[in-house]
């Protein structure tokens, strides 16, 4: 084992310090296909590592645009817990609302109720006034006519005052309702 020794010591030197042995050694070996795939790779890690950076600040921007959306959606159900109150509130609005109507309806009701008796009293008060002129009318013509001394007694029946009479003008005349 002494001579092998010597030799792989003496190879060893040669490698080291003779670098045309060194490449020839390593062509016999393929060394240099392995060196040109070795330096492939290299040249394909450093692309993936490009690729990579490219892709973590891919991943930078959408973690950014993500928190902007949940942002969004904060803002939206918060804008939406405010809708749904006053929804709320519209709704019991539109319930008073609805009490009010009810309420109205039922005083609209009794006013017609009133209107209607207030018709009927009218009515009966149209055919009181019209019994009493049919009784004045017949009263009229039972009454003799006036001579002509009673006509000169009445000229001198003091005039009533211009004020009274003034008032008594004034008041309007109503007319019988047609039945």
């Amino acid at each position: 084992m002494g001579v092998e020794d010597d030799i792989k010591r003496r190879l060893l030197d040669m490698l080291e310090k003779d670098p045309e042995f060194r490449y020839a050694v390593a062509g016999i070996l393929g060394m240099s296909q392995t060196r040109d795939q070795l330096s492939g790779i290299s040249k394909s890690i450093e692309k993936l590592s490009e690729n990579q950076e490219k892709l973590w600040l891919e991943v930078k921007s959408l973690r950014e645009n993500q928190e902007k959306l949940w942002l969004e959606v904060k803002s939206l159900r918060e804008n939406q817990e405010k809708l749904w109150l006053e929804v709320k509130s519209l709704r019991e609005n539109q319930e008073k609302l609805w009490l009010e109507v009810k309420s109205l309806r039922e005083n609209q009701e009794k006013l017609w109720l009133e209107v209607k008796s207030l018709r009927e009293n009218q009515e009966k008060l149209w055919l009181e006034v019209k019994s009493l002129r049919e009784n004045q009318d017949l009263a009229r013509s039972q009454i003799p006519k006036r001579k002509p001394r009673e006509a000169l007694a009445r000229s001198q029946i003091p005039k009533r005052k211009p004020r009274e009479a003034l008032a008594r003008s004034q008041i309007p005349k109503r007319k019988p309702r047609k039945s």
